[in-house]
């Protein structure tokens, strides 16, 4: 990985907040990243492929399953301490 880390200013999250990351490093660059929809929106989202899915219980009505398991949903701007760059010599 890139010996200097450039610290870059993203758009404010839906709350509001101010967001920053290092450009390096992001969900949207990591291996275990997998895109869903479009990506070339303010806040590209994709599902986080580094564990096994997780279980959570349905908020929807009677007819769906009380337990829904599924992959965690995150930003392609996050990032979390189990980063894989998605190509070698990155």
């Amino acid at each position: 990985m890139s010996e200097k880390l450039r610290l870059v200013e993203m758009p404010p999250l839906p709350s509001g907040e101010a967001c920053f990351h290092y450009e390096e490093v992001s969900c949207s660059r990591c291996f275990f990243y997998s895109p869903e929809g479009d990506q070339d929106t303010q806040f590209p989202r994709g599902e986080c492929r580094r564990w096994a899915p997780k279980p959570y219980l349905s908020q929807g009505d009677a007819t769906e399953a009380p337990v829904v398991i599924e992959w965690p949903v995150v930003f392609g701007g996050e990032w979390c301490g189990e980063f894989k760059p998605e190509k070698e010599g990155f």
